[in-house]
C-alpha cells in the first residue's frame, strides 16, 4: 500500500473518529472561546490539548477564525516561540477558514516538529498527521483548479466550435439560395 495513501486514510480515520461522532461534537467538550492554547499547553498532555485546539478550531464560524487567526499572527510576529508556529500551522490548515494556506501550515508544522526543544514524539507523530492531511488538502486543491480550467478551456472551447458550426450553417445556407437563385 503506498504510505501516502496509508497516512491519507489514517488522517480520514481521526477525522470521522474526532468528528464524526455525535458525541464528541457537543460544544461542551471543546475548550471555552476565551482559552488560549498556551493553557491548553498547559495541561497534562500536549497531544490531547493539540487535539482539543484542533477540535476548538474545527468548530468556529468563520469570523471566529478569522480573530483567531489574528491573534495567532500578532501572537507570531511578537513572541517566535515553537508555539505560536504550531498554533499558525494549526489555523491555516482548517479546510473551512478564508485564509486557509495548506502550504504555509505544513511549513509551520514542520518547523515545530523539527524544533530541538520539542520533546514530544507522540505530540510530533500526531502533527506529522496532521502535516500530511494538510498536504493531502494541499494536493485536492490543486487537482480541483487543474479540473476547473480544463473545464472552462474546453468551455471556451466547445463555444469556439459551436460558433463555426454556426458559420458553417451559414455559408451552406448562403450557397444553398445562390444555387436555387440560379436555376430557372
Amino acid at each position: 500500500m503506498n504510505p501516502a495513501f496509508f497516512c491519507f486514510l489514517l488522517v480520514q480515520l481521526a477525522v470521522l473518529t474526532l468528528f464524526g461522532c455525535p458525541d464528541l461534537k457537543n460544544k461542551h467538550h471543546f475548550p471555552p472561546a476565551e482559552t488560549k492554547i498556551g493553557d491548553l499547553l498547559g495541561q497534562e498532555s500536549h497531544v490531547v490539548s493539540v487535539i482539543y485546539y484542533y477540535r476548538y478550531l474545527h468548530s468556529l464560524s468563520e469570523g471566529e477564525l478569522e480573530r483567531e487567526h489574528a491573534h495567532a499572527k500578532q501572537d507570531l510576529s511578537e513572541k517566535h516561540q515553537p508555539i505560536s508556529r504550531l498554533r499558525m500551522g494549526l489555523i491555516l490548515g482548517i479546510p473551512q477558514a478564508p485564509f486557509k494556506d495548506y502550504h504555509q501550515s505544513q511549513k509551520f508544522l514542520e518547523d515545530y516538529i523539527l524544533d530541538p526543544a520539542v520533546q514530544d514524539p507522540t505530540l510530533k507523530e500526531f502533527l506529522l498527521i496532521v502535516s500530511s492531511y494538510a498536504q493531502e488538502l494541499e494536493n485536492q486543491q490543486n487537482r480541483r483548479q487543474h479540473l476547473e480550467k480544463d473545464w472552462k478551456d474546453e468551455k471556451k472551447e466547445r463555444e469556439l466550435l459551436q460558433e463555426k458550426l454556426e458559420e458553417l450553417k451559414t455559408i451552406e445556407k448562403s450557397l444553398l439560395e445562390r444555387e436555387n437563385k440560379k436555376r430557372p
